[in-house]
């Protein structure tokens, strides 16, 4: 028999849990139920265990056995690491966000994919769902993302919808780095060190857990901000992984890209749909990397 944990870690979200506890309990696990032994793991990152008595009240009414963990040690770096601790007993861990839903049939699909490639750790995706009506394309395309083949192997992997050995896990102390715990990138920065280390991700795009983006998210401003962050983390977690040459990949492109942004900006503005931003998340992301030349790291998520 094999333990599967369901891990979410979350702060402040209380319907947004709720929302993906009750697609979680609607996961088709007839399949799974001679070899495979299901429970959640949720753990609150706040001062306060504030969702204590509401995940309580939920234990006898679930389909899955949930259990309940406060970390007051703030930041998702210390929550997703208290995470791996109370798995001790898992085979597996499913990473997924306190916003997200899942489908019914995505532990089917990431346990096929495991057992056909015997692979070390496998991720699904995360295609968008907006909570507002009217979204305009150009935001849409932002959320969009990356196409993967079945079976293909990943350097790199989020954990919105990864699938992993728990033992490998045991290796790394501790396995997200606290030094992006405000930043991101934690996730990209595990794996990475994974497939170096020799273990092997693979792409499961049947196995699904879609993202809810609420409407202050599907705003310009919004991606302004998350453009400038995805650069000036991802800069910052090659600093500390000594991948000084993606660096000087990034360091050399910077300054082509801010002028590209630029170049391009007004006529993507007036005459674009889809890509509508092209220009303005260029120059975002231009200046989250020369933030980071001086050493500067944005703490998104403080």
């Amino acid at each position: 028999m094999n333990n599967i944990s369901i891990c979410i870690c979350t702060r402040q979200r209380q319907n947004a849990l709720l929302n993906l506890l009750n697609s979680i309990d609607k996961i088709n696990s007839k399949s799974l139920k001679q070899n495979y032994k299901v429970e959640i793991i949720v753990i609150e990152n706040d001062n306060k265990p504030f969702l204590k008595n509401v995940i309580d009240g939920l234990k006898d009414k679930s389909k899955f056995p949930i259990k309940y963990f406060h970390e007051k040690n703030p930041g998702l770096c210390y929550a997703r690491n208290r995470a791996v601790k109370e798995t001790f007993n898992s085979d597996f861990i499913l990473f997924v966000d306190d916003d997200q839903q899942v489908k019914t049939d995505l532990l089917e699909n990431l346990v096929k994919a495991q057992k056909e490639f015997n692979a070390d750790a496998i991720y699904g995706q995360n295609p968008p769902i907006f909570d507002s009506k009217g979204v305009p394309v150009y935001i849409q395309e932002f959320f969009k993302p990356n196409k993967k083949e079945y079976g293909q192997i990943l350097k790199i992997a989020p954990t919105n919808c990864l699938y992993i050995r728990r033992a490998i896990l045991n290796t790394y102390n501790p396995p997200f780095d606290l030094r992006l715990n405000f930043v991101g990138c934690e996730d990209l920065m595990l794996t990475h060190q994974l497939s170096c280390d020799g273990y092997t991700i693979r792409s499961n795009p049947d196995a699904t857990a879609y993202e809810i983006i609420p409407k202050e998210r599907a705003t310009v401003k919004y991606i302004i901000k998350r453009s400038f962050r995805n650069m000036n983390s991802l800069f910052y977690y090659h600093s500390i992984s000594n991948q000084n040459y993606e660096n000087k990949k990034l360091l050399i492109k910077a300054p082509f890209r801010l002028i590209a942004g630029f170049i391009l900006s007004i006529p993507c503005l007036l005459l674009g749909n889809k890509n509508k931003l092209k220009g303005i998340i260029l120059i975002s992301e231009s200046c989250g990397v020369m933030y980071g030349i001086i050493h500067g790291r944005y703490n998104f998520y403080k």
